[in-house]
């Protein structure tokens, strides 16, 4: 049952249901025939946007299945954000900053990086889109950047970074 619900999300029809929600409650269509997410997840006088995604379509921290990406951003100004992925999609990148997959974990790095990577992923998945749907104004960005050090973003950075050193030290 497990797997029949995996490949199912995996589906076109079933990423689009996952990713886009029930029409009606997260989204409709415009005048245009194009689909936008609702007044219910994007205006919601309770909940932001983001965390409202995560409750009602894709939950991208802990569901398997094809996310569309886009439709996060199916609301009036967000067709900005899809231009600029549209933009970075078409530059030619040269793998400079891609972190080596030959690196290994230590028993210890890998205990750092379980005890890190969830509040990390948590606190940006709840926080950064607030910035990019307008529900956080970006006067409050640095307090955002500033509050990294407390989730724990350097000392999974620090893990990562002695992995890398140690694998740079062997390879070089």
């Amino acid at each position: 049952l497990a797997m029949s619900w995996i490949d199912y999300r995996y589906s076109t029809s079933g990423s689009e249901f996952i990713s886009w929600g029930v029409e009606g409650v997260c989204w409709e269509y415009n005048e245009n025939g194009e689909k936008r997410v609702s007044d219910f997840l994007c205006k919601n006088p309770t909940y932001n946007y983001t965390m409202l995604l995560l409750i009602y379509c894709m939950n991208t921290l802990c569901d398997p299945g094809l996310d569309l990406n886009y439709v996060h951003y199916c609301y009036d100004g967000g067709d900005i954000v899809i231009e600029a992925y549209d933009y970075l999609e078409t530059r030619n990148y040269d793998g400079a900053f891609e972190y080596p997959t030959a690196i290994s974990f230590d028993l210890e790095q890998i205990t750092k990086i379980s005890k890190y990577s969830s509040d990390v992923l948590t606190y940006i998945s709840e926080k950064f889109l607030a910035f990019v749907d307008g529900s956080t104004p970006m006067s409050e960005w640095d307090d955002y950047v500033d509050n990294f050090e407390s989730v724990g973003l350097y000392d999974l950075l620090a893990v990562y970074q002695e992995a890398y050193d140690d694998y740079m030290a062997e390879n070089a």
